[in-house]
């Protein structure tokens, strides 16, 4: 990440931060107040700031997409670009940031974490991550539930939320062999898949219709027709979103984690270790 080498660096440090940071909520009876408090904050700042480059990357890939040079032409790529400039300007800033010293500081804090391979053997602290992950399964079926009526983009992001931190929490317990298990965990990956399509899509329209806006206000004919181009991409980002949100819901009436349990006080049913699935491109 600091010598930028790696393209998928900082997308790559963002789902293990989120991904540790599932693992030491799943566990977090074993952590003591203070460590789990040390840990969650820096876990949280590292992700903030690798997080604006990330969002400038998504937004600049959805304007290159082809229908959407079609539509916008010269005026789209310019605006891609822009968000590259922006990219590149906020990896330099977290590469400036992620000093060596704040990297020891995270694997400190992280060490009580790593140390769980041994102490969750311990029943105590399985049972404890499996109610967590339980709680966890309550919160992202009511958010599924109110997502699968909604098309309010702060009710679907906070479904995607939810899904996520299920899914981690199920990941956190799967080498010990308990949780629901792999065929849950994939099926809530689809759908956290889908809701992450619709969010993306509506920042990319909503910076589409901020731009046009922007771009409408002003008197220069060229500008104008840009505007129109803007406008449009945006009514296809729109008509994306829909469809993906469509997909969703056609999964969410069939996926396999709906057979997944839900209680709280027993915790999910025992499943045999199966290695966990490759990680795909998928930034959630």
């Amino acid at each position: 990440m600091r010598d930028g080498a790696d393209e998928e660096a900082i997308h790559d440090a963002r789902v293990a931060l989120r991904r540790l940071e599932a693992a030491a909520g799943t566990f977090r009876d074993c952590l003591g107040r203070d460590a789990r408090r040390e840990l969650l904050e820096l876990l949280r700042e590292w992700r903030r700031r690798l997080g604006r480059a990330r969002d400038h990357e998504v937004l600049a890939a959805g304007l290159t997409e082809p229908e959407h040079l079609d539509i916008g032409g010269d005026d789209a790529r310019a605006l891609a670009d822009e968000q590259l400039a922006l990219r590149d300007e906020a990896r330099a800033d977290a590469a400036r940031w992620a000093k060596p010293a704040r990297e020891r500081r995270l694997e400190q804090a992280l060490r009580p974490l790593l140390a769980l391979a041994d102490r969750a053997q311990q029943e105590d602290a399985l049972a404890d991550g499996e109610r967590r992950c339980a709680r966890r399964e309550t919160k992202a079926r009511a958010c599924l539930a109110d997502a699968a009526g909604s098309d309010d983009d702060e009710v679907l992001h906070d479904a995607r939320i939810a899904l996520r931190r299920w899914r981690y929490a199920i990941e956190a317990l799967e080498p010990f062999a308990r949780g629901p298990g792999a065929p849950a965990r994939k099926a809530l990956r689809v759908l956290q898949r889908e809701l992450g399509t619709v969010h993306d899509r509506a920042v990319l329209r909503d910076l589409l219709l901020a731009e046009a806006r922007r771009a409408g206000k002003a008197k220069p004919r060229p500008l104008g027709e840009r505007a129109e181009a803007f406008s449009a991409i945006a009514a296809r980002a729109e008509a994306q979103r829909l469809e993906a949100l469509g997909r969703f819901r056609s999964r969410l009436s069939k996926s396999a984690w709906r057979d997944a349990p839900n209680d709280p006080e027993q915790g999910p049913t025992p499943s045999p270790a199966s290695p966990r699935a490759r990680r795909g491109r998928s930034r959630r």
